[in-house]
């Protein structure tokens, strides 16, 4: 029995020390979804190009710790050393809540970046994207 846990947790050990983290995606209700899961910080961006409900439902769902709902000041630094500082709301940034051109600069930094530093009121937080992605979204 012992020597079948000892392969299982180096199975399991083995994976954790080569995992790469990079978006997913999905098609879900018509909508892009695309995922960077991470072990503190989750990103989602929804994206709706072709406004299957109306409108631009377009949004980047962020959640750092525990709470999914949160309200803060974010700012995201990107690699090349651009940074978009504004506000989640409920646990996400909405393209119809904030101004295009900060939309437009999280994209651009998502689309061009394989990492992304989140910083809040209470810290920091590395985010590896792996290879950068051309999301659905505008």
């Amino acid at each position: 029995m012992q020597p079948r846990r000892t392969l299982a947790f180096a199975a399991f050990v083995s994976a954790i020390g080569s995992a790469t983290f990079a978006w997913e995606h999905q098609m879900l209700r018509g909508l892009d979804l695309y995922t960077a899961p991470n072990q503190i910080v989750s990103l989602s961006l929804v994206c709706d190009p072709n406004s299957v409900y109306g409108s631009s439902e377009s949004a980047l769902l962020v959640q750092v710790g525990s709470d999914p709902f949160e309200t803060k000041d974010m700012t995201f630094r990107f690699g090349d050393g651009m940074a978009v500082q504004t506000k989640l709301e409920k646990g996400r940034v909405a393209k119809a809540l904030i101004e295009t051109v900060v939309w437009q600069s999280l994209l651009d930094g998502f689309r061009a970046s394989g990492a992304v530093v989140i910083e809040d009121a209470s810290g920091s937080y590395d985010v590896t994207l792996g290879d950068p992605m051309m999301f659905s979204c505008t």
